[in-house]
């Protein structure tokens, strides 16, 4: 398995936090790393990447960051990629591009 298979299972996942982690692998070893909101999404990253090689060892190096400390992670990763996300009167959220 290559660091960008792992990657493409990560970046196709539902789940917008996954999205930002990075991957490498060295001597058979793939390492995940980057911050996510619950205990929840660190497994499950590893578990998408388990699915395309099971063979190979996996070190978990995913943070698990406090939820207002991952909004602000999450605004920086948004602003990077020209995405602003606006709450409307109603308290519908709506993702722009700017």
């Amino acid at each position: 398995m290559t660091a960008t298979a792992a990657l493409d299972a990560l970046r196709t996942s539902p789940y917008l936090p996954l999205r930002s982690l990075q991957c490498h692998v060295r001597r058979g070893v793939i390492t995940i790393q980057g911050s996510v909101p619950t205990y929840y999404l660190k497994q499950l990253a590893q578990t998408l990447v388990l699915q395309i090689d099971s063979s190979r060892r996996i070190e978990n190096q995913i943070e698990v960051v406090p939820p207002g400390e991952f909004r602000t992670l999450a605004a920086a990763w948004l602003r990077r990629h020209g995405l602003h996300v606006e709450e409307a009167a109603n308290g519908q959220e709506a993702l722009e591009s700017t």
